[in-house]
C-alpha cells in the first residue's frame, strides 16, 4: 500500500514545490517594484539681490546773477584771467544736471610771476580784452562736473572735472564753474566746501576736443 501511493506523495510534493516557487517568484516582484514617487518638494524661494537705487536727481541752484560782473578766472604763471558776463542762461535740465550758458567778454591782465598775484579786478589793471564775446557751456553735476569753451576750428574743448584732483590747465575752468552753479569761489584746498555742496572724488576727469554741447550732458 506505501509502495503504491509513494508516486502519488512525490507527485504532491512536487506540485507544492512549484507553487511555493510561483509565490515566492510573485512576492519577491511586487517586493522589487519601483517604490512610489515621493511627493514633490514645495518650491524654495530664492533671494534675489536687491537692485541699487537710482542716485538721487541733482539739487539745482538757482542761476546766479552775474550780468554785468567782472569774474576772476584764476591767476597762473604770471596772467590772470577774466570774465565780463553779458548773460547767463539755462540750456537744458536732467537727471544729472543742468546745461547752463555763459556769455561774457574775456580778457587777460599780466602780474610779476614772482609776486602775488591781484587779489580781485580793479580799474586800474590792464586788460587786454577779446574782440568779441564768447559762449562758454557749463554742465553743473554732482556726477560729472564739466565745463566747455570754443575751440579756433568752433567746436568745443570740454574739461570734465574731479574737483578732488584737478591738473593745472583746468583750475581756471573749476573757477567759472563754481561762480556759475553756485556763486561761489572756487578753493581746490577746501574739500569740506566740496564735500557739503554734494561732490565727490574719482568724478571723470580729462580733457576731449572737438565737443559739443550735448557731450557735457550725454551718459
Amino acid at each position: 500500500m506505501e509502495s503504491s501511493n509513494r508516486p502519488l506523495l512525490i507527485f504532491a510534493f512536487a506540485v507544492a514545490a512549484i507553487l511555493l516557487l510561483a509565490i515566492g517568484g510573485w512576492m519577491y516582484g511586487r517586493g522589487s517594484a519601483a517604490p512610489a514617487p515621493l511627493p514633490e518638494a514645495a518650491p524654495v524661494a530664492v533671494r534675489q539681490p536687491t537692485p541699487a537705487p537710482p542716485p538721487p536727481p541733482e539739487t539745482r541752484s538757482a542761476l546766479p546773477d552775474l550780468a554785468g560782473q567782472i569774474l576772476d578766472d584764476g591767476c597762473r604763471q604770471g596772467e590772470c584771467h577774466w570774465s565780463r558776463v553779458v548773460r547767463l542762461e539755462s540750456v537744458s535740465t536732467s537727471p544729472q544736471g543742468e546745461l547752463r550758458r555763459l556769455t561774457a567778454r574775456r580778457g587777460v591782465s599780466t602780474y610779476d610771476p614772482m609776486g602775488d598775484p591781484p587779489e580781485a579786478y580793479g580799474e586800474g589793471l590792464d586788460v587786454r580784452w577779446d574782440p568779441a564775446d564768447r559762449s562758454d557751456y557749463i554742465f553743473c553735476s554732482r556726477q560729472r562736473p564739466a565745463f566747455a569753451f570754443p575751440d579756433d576750428d568752433g567746436s568745443l574743448i570740454i574739461h570734465y572735472l574731479d574737483f578732488y584732483d584737478l591738473g593745472g590747465y583746468q583750475l581756471n575752468s573749476a573757477q567759472t564753474y563754481m561762480r556759475v552753479c553756485h556763486g561761489l569761489q572756487f578753493n581746490a584746498q577746501d574739500s569740506a566746501q566740496l564735500r557739503q555742496l554734494g561732490y565727490r572724488p574719482d568724478t571723470r576727469n580729462e580733457q576731449v576736443e572737438h565737443g559739443r554741447p550735448e557731450d557735457l550732458t550725454r551718459f
